[in-house]
């Protein structure tokens, strides 16, 4: 008699928990869904102020930037979107064309907008070159001049939030390949990819 007293005591608590974990398994399930982010819509620019002279180190300013926005996985994972980029080229250069400065935040903004952009990266050469010279008395050792200086923008239009960081690098002695513009691009572009932390924004 008292094992089926305790067997009705069991079977009548355990049917009023099992309703509430299954509430509380739903309401969790619910919330979690309601904070799945939507991707996040990026579009690169192209490196504003590039020569010719230098299109090894322009293209790799460029990858460096694409390479900045990367998501592993983003297949699956759906964390970002990348704008088309003769689209994004074709309306940056629309918009210079109209004399706006596509570097300031005004110009990122009507970018963004007209992109339909979230977040929107892009580099300026504010200056590069390098110089071989020989010395009066040796014509055998060459010296090499070099300066390279860039801006990189960030602008999320999420938040109207608009961020420039600036890195100069420069080189004066004896030849060295370490001293060439692309080398000193490479350096440049680490330490400001390193300083914006673009990957936050997604």
């Amino acid at each position: 008699m008292k094992k089926i007293i305790r067997l009705v005591m069991f079977l009548s608590v355990f049917s009023l928990v099992m309703p509430y974990k299954i509430s509380t398994a739903q309401e969790v399930t619910g919330n979690m869904a309601s904070q799945t982010k939507s991707p996040t819509i990026a579009a690169v620019m192209p490196v504003i102020g590039a020569d010719e002279e230098y299109g090894q180190a322009d293209a790799y300013i460029y990858q460096s930037l694409k390479k900045a926005l990367h998501v592993p996985l983003n297949g699956i994972l759906k964390r970002i979107t990348y704008i088309d980029e003769k689209r994004t080229a074709d309306e940056t250069s629309r918009l210079i064309n109209a004399k706006v400065n596509v570097m300031g935040q005004d110009g990122m903004k009507q970018l963004a907008e007209s992109l339909g952009a979230d977040l929107i990266i892009g580099v300026k050469v504010n200056s590069m070159m390098q110089q071989i010279t020989y010395g009066v008395y040796d014509d055998v050792n060459p010296y090499l001049f070099s300066r390279v200086g860039l801006q990189l923008v960030v602008y999320d239009a999420r938040t109207n939030t608009y961020s420039i960081y600036k890195n100069n690098q420069y080189y004066s002695d004896e030849y060295s390949p370490s001293g060439t513009v692309e080398v000193l691009t490479q350096d440049a572009m680490y330490y400001l990819l390193k300083d914006a932390n673009v990957k936050q924004y997604i």
